[in-house]
Parts: structure tokens; C-alpha cells; sequence
């Protein structure tokens, strides 16, 4: 995907399935094995029900805390380094940043959203959405 694709489909969804796109393809968590889709009978919606990390409650694109788990992953690979998280003034308006380094190839890759934990899984998402990607 390219980095317009990955942003436009991140803007396409709700913020739960922005934190399970997050958890399949940034986190790599598979469904099935680290987690699974169920029925919550009880409250009428789907919910996961994870077998190791509580998926249900990981909500990167929200909380900063489940956010830098996903930084610490995007750190572990051994091609990208968290580079900046800050903020700038886009027309007017404050937007957070967050920019990672892809180390041996001197790319960078960024995103930029109203809070910093959407800002930190989007460039995530960039990130690691295969070839392509380019500023």
C-alpha cells in the first residue's frame, strides 16, 4: 500500500477497528491464535476475547500508553527507530506528529493526526505496510 492508501483507509474506519488493524498488522497479532472475533450475547456487540494481551482493551489510537507499545514494536524491528513525536501548527490548527526512521535506507516515514497515540499507530501503519510507501 502506499502511504495515501494507508491514510485514506485508516480515515475510512471507526476508531475499534482502527486499534484491530493496528493489532493484526503493526502488532502482528493473529487472529485465532493471539485473539478472537466473538459475540458478546450479553452487551449485542462483537468484542475480542484475546489469549494473551487484551485486545479488547488495547487502544492504541486512544491511550498513549497502548500507543507506546506499538512504538516499542516499531523499535523492535531491526530496520526502524522511533526519529520524533512532537507537534506543529498545520493551518491554524495543532497537530501532533510522530516520525519514524527506516535506519539502513535513511527513509522516514510520518503521520500527523489531532492527538499523538493516532499519530504514533498511523506513521506505525505506514511504516510497515510493505513497499512503496514514500513521503
Amino acid at each position: 500500500m502506499t502511504r495515501d492508501e494507508v491514510i485514506a483507509k485508516w480515515n475510512g474506519m471507526q476508531p475499534r477497528e482502527r486499534d484491530a488493524w493496528v493489532a493484526t498488522d503493526v502488532m502482528e497479532w493473529k487472529q485465532g491464535v493471539d485473539y478472537d472475533l466473538v459475540d458478546d450475547m450479553e452487551n449485542g456487540i462483537a468484542r475480542y476475547e484475546p489469549f494473551s494481551t487484551d485486545v479488547r482493551t488495547f487502544n492504541p489510537s486512544a491511550y498513549i500508553s497502548d500507543a507506546w507499545e506499538v512504538i516499542e514494536k516499531i523499535s523492535s524491528l531491526k530496520e526502524w527507530m522511533l526519529y520524533r513525536i512532537g507537534h506543529s501548527d498545520v493551518d491554524g490548527e495543532l497537530k501532533y506528529e510522530c516520525t519514524f526512521l527506516e535506519v539502513y535506507r535513511g527513509v522516514s516515514t510520518f503521520a500527523r493526526s489531532k492527538n499523538a497515540s493516532e499519530a504514533i499507530c498511523l506513521a506505525a501503519l505506514i511504516a510497515t505496510q510493505g513497499e512503496g510507501i514514500e513521503e
